[in-house]
């Protein structure tokens, strides 16, 4: 080309040293080899931190394998697995939780009991359904 030339960057490109050459992408898409990509290919993961194709997320990341990225929050219905680095669901019934076993709020027409799970319906000894807190209350 031309000396003082200004040509345009390959697609997806913000910033790149030549007509197919990038050194980083656009928003929503990440850097491989080079190359700017709407999605990561196999077994990587598109890290919104770097915004770069990685093989695993940055630390405090967590893998959505749905949308193969890297998220600093799991989606609704899932939480950070910080022993596997991935989003992993919660488990039946439970809308928001910490880990596999303490949810801390349920999915529609399920109570949250004492033990943070949640059921379909409550124990019938002694708790009954607080339909307004959507909770299992005790009878006092």
């Amino acid at each position: 080309s031309a000396p003082g030339l200004c040509l345009s960057c390959p697609p997806l490109c913000r910033e790149c040293t030549n007509l197919t050459s990038c050194l980083s992408c656009i928003a929503q898409s990440y850097l491989s080899n080079a190359s700017c990509l709407p999605a990561c290919p196999a077994n990587y993961f598109g890290d919104s931190m770097t915004g770069m194709c990685m093989n695993k997320c940055s630390a405090g990341y967590f893998v959505d394998s749905g949308a193969n990225v890297c998220v600093k929050t799991c989606f609704t219905g899932y939480y950070g697995n910080s022993s596997t680095g991935n989003c992993t669901q919660c488990s039946v019934g439970c809308l928001t939780c910490e880990n596999s076993t303490s949810c801390s709020s349920c999915s529609r027409n399920y109570f949250l009991f004492s033990n943070n799970t949640c059921l379909s319906s409550c124990p019938s000894n002694g708790y009954y359904s607080n339909l307004v807190s959507m909770t299992c209350s005790g009878n006092k």
